[in-house]
């Protein structure tokens, strides 16, 4: 909705409720905004 785009998962990269858990990352680039 964003424009974000997901491209990998940090394992086991955030401590949360007393656990390790995976994290999701999203992108955007430049090329992939609309033009002006």
């Amino acid at each position: 909705k964003a424009g974000f785009t997901e491209y990998g998962v940090a394992p086991l990269m955030l401590h949360i409720d007393g656990a390790w858990r995976d994290h999701k990352l999203f992108q955007i680039l430049l090329n992939d905004l609309p033009p002006r």
